[in-house]
Order: C-alpha cells, then structure tokens, then sequence
C-alpha cells in the first residue's frame, strides 16, 4: 500500500519537487520515499494514541490541508528526517514539504478510504489489519 502511494506521490510531484527544489530525480525520488512513510508512521501514531477525530479531520474536504494539527506534526518530523537522512536545508525542506505533503495526503486519503469515500471507523479497523494489527492485533488478542 505504501508503495502504491509512493509511486503515485512521484508521478504527479516528481516534476514539480525538482523544479522547486533543484533536486535531481534520484534525490526527489528518496525524499518522497521518506516523506511518505514519514506521513504514515505520523498516522499511525495519531490512530494508536486514540486522536482519531484529528485523524479523520485531515481526510475532510474542509479547509486547507496543511493547516490540520496533524498535518503540521507530520511536516515537523518530514523536516527533521530530510535534514538527518539527506542533509537538506531547511529552505529546500520546505519547498519539498509544500508540493509533496498535499499530494501524499490525497493519495493516502484514495487509498485509504473505502469504497463509500468516507473515513469512519471500519475504515480505521481495515487499516490496522492490513499493517499486520498492531493495536488492533493487541486489542482483540485481550479477548480471547
């Protein structure tokens, strides 16, 4: 899953990152890579801290998406893994971050959501089981 939405990340911004950023292909293409699963490692950790209504804010078509709480940890921690993985300035981070993360955050929100395009929570229980369960794998395992 991930790598689908990798590729599609690097289909519709690869362009545009290298043109904003001077990156080269390769280096536009390990940057989405990091961007990516940085954004889902951030997702995960909102679900599993139980702010799912954060969660499902930035998968609404209200507002700007950058402007979501969780959008904003999520570009934080983009920025901080750029720097210490491919030594990227700051400046360059942020042109990086303003072209990809609403990208990666509609290819998530196509892969993500069901077939009805809303995220509720059987969507939330579909994802945990497809990450080999995790919290869900934890809280059923309580049952049993």
């Amino acid at each position: 899953m991930i790598n689908k939405v990798i590729n599609t990340v690097k289909e519709k911004a690869g362009a545009a990152i290298q043109e904003s950023t001077g990156m080269t292909a390769d280096q536009a293409g390990e940057a989405v890579k990091i961007s990516v699963n940085t954004a889902w490692d951030k997702l995960k950790d909102t679900a599993m801290s139980g702010d799912i209504s954060s969660l499902m804010d930035i998968f609404k078509d209200e507002g700007n998406v950058m402007d979501k709480k969780v959008v904003k940890d999520i570009t934080s921690s983009i920025k901080t893994e750029l720097d210490e993985k491919m030594n990227v300035s700051s400046e360059m981070a942020d042109k990086f971050i303003s072209v990809t993360v609403p990208e990666t955050i509609e290819s998530l929100k196509t892969t993500l959501l069901g077939d009805d395009g809303k995220f509720d929570m059987s969507d939330i229980t579909r994802i945990l089981k497809e990450q080999g369960g995790g919290l869900l794998g934890s809280i059923t395992s309580m049952f049993k």
